[in-house]
């Protein structure tokens, strides 16, 4: 009986242990993030403000809009780009002239600052901004021209 609780207790300790140890590590994890642009302010961002209407389930969740790597070789579908092709944030790829607030971006070096809201393993960023001459009635579409 003695070397019963003894192993239970040599059990319960290694328990413990392995929990402190797999929860001290998740919260040194490497710091790229999950998250959201706001500034300039993207679509989603603008949503969770209040300044985007109708904007369904992104209005709470801004940070959840995350499209696959690879983009735009691999990725939403064009007219999906805005959702990341997420049934759950379809009001995104809604286009008219007069269906989003307008953010300027001067060509030429930014600066983008993120919200990060939980940790995930990022490999990069890369921007995709629309064009001066492109056309807010149609569907987004992946047209990129690297310099």
């Amino acid at each position: 009986m003695k070397i019963k609780l003894s192993f239970a207790m040599l059990s319960l300790a290694i328990l413990v242990l392995i929990s402190v140890i797999s929860f001290a590590n998740a919260n040194t994890l490497p710091n790229p993030m999950h998250g959201y642009i706001d500034f300039p302010s993207s679509r989603a961002y603008l949503c969770s403000l209040g300044k985007n209407g109708n904007c369904g389930q992104v209005m709470v969740e801004p940070q959840s809009v995350e499209g696959r790597k690879g983009f735009p070789r691999r990725g939403p579908a064009d007219g999906k780009i805005a959702s990341a092709g997420h049934r759950w944030f379809g009001e995104l790829d809604e286009q008219s002239a007069t269906r989003w607030t307008k953010v300027d971006v001067s060509p030429g070096k930014n600066t983008f600052h993120w919200t990060l809201t939980a940790p995930h393993r990022t490999t990069g960023w890369e921007y995709f901004i629309t064009k001066q001459d492109w056309d807010p009635n149609a569907p987004l579409v992946a047209i990129i021209n690297y310099p």
